[in-house]
């Protein structure tokens, strides 16, 4: 009779923190790393302010607000300075989460450029020249 194997339960078991894991395929990791920057991209959003400014209700002239004008000027948006503003990115709380997995798996890919396991674009595919001779 051969004896049964009993079923562990993967739940009920963890790590130190400093073991060493199994590794992957190289492909299963730019396949990680690409989902995680596609879900990142979803929790991740650029907004660009609206620049305002203040003027003049009588010239139509810009102004500079103060307590003694307020009621001869008017709040209005500033084309200019609306188009030249710089972006903000927010991220979900979601987001910062992906952004940290990001930067480990980049992490992990530099190690595997330093180490030579990971090699240069250029090794990856056929010269234009030796693909032409063909």
């Amino acid at each position: 009779m051969s004896e049964k194997k009993e079923l562990l339960n993967p739940a009920e078991y963890g790590y130190l923190g400093n073991e060493p894991m199994s590794e992957i395929k190289s492909r299963d990791f730019q396949e990680l790393f690409m989902f995680v920057e596609r879900l990142l991209e979803d929790e991740t959003k650029v907004l660009f302010p609206e620049k305002y400014m203040y003027v003049d209700k009588e010239t139509s002239k810009k102004v500079k607000a103060t307590k003694n004008n307020k009621d001869k000027i008017a709040k209005v948006v500033d084309p200019e300075g609306t188009l030249s503003a710089s972006p903000t990115v927010y991220r979900t709380e979601k987001g910062i989460g992906l952004l940290k997995l990001k930067n480990f798996l980049a992490e992990i890919h530099y190690k595997n450029v330093e180490s030579g396991v990971a090699v240069h674009k250029d090794e990856l595919t056929p010269k234009k020249d030796e693909s032409i001779a063909e």
